[in-house]
């Protein structure tokens, strides 16, 4: 894990801390997770307990999900947008995620 950065003030994604990801990994609230799946496919596991307003943002650092896709998983029963995975295989993806009322919400 490498911290890449960490945004403050008003600016959009502010509070979240960036970290940089080429393996399986454990996502935490309030985190841009910059993910580098140039030699492999990537599994991130949402929290198990995540309470309101947590957010996590997931972006394609090198621009090779269409080869090596990102998995997002559900740490527990609480879905995202009604799947418990997410997959995303296109160049350059990015997903921010709330968590509200028993649920992940993309925004």
């Amino acid at each position: 894990m490498t911290l890449v950065s960490s945004s403050p003030g008003c600016v959009p994604g502010a509070g979240l801390t960036s970290e940089r990801r080429d393996a399986d990994f454990q996502a935490e609230a309030f985190k841009r997770y910059l993910v580098d799946c140039e030699s492999n496919p990537v599994t991130a596991t949402l929290p198990a307990s995540p309470m309101n307003s947590q957010i996590i943002e997931f972006a394609d650092f090198a621009y090779n999900f269409a080869t090596f896709p990102l998995t997002i998983v559900t740490g527990g029963v609480y879905p995202i947008e009604g799947v418990h995975a997410k997959l995303l295989s296109t160049d350059g993806a990015r997903l921010k995620i709330i968590f509200h009322t028993n649920r992940w919400v993309v925004i």
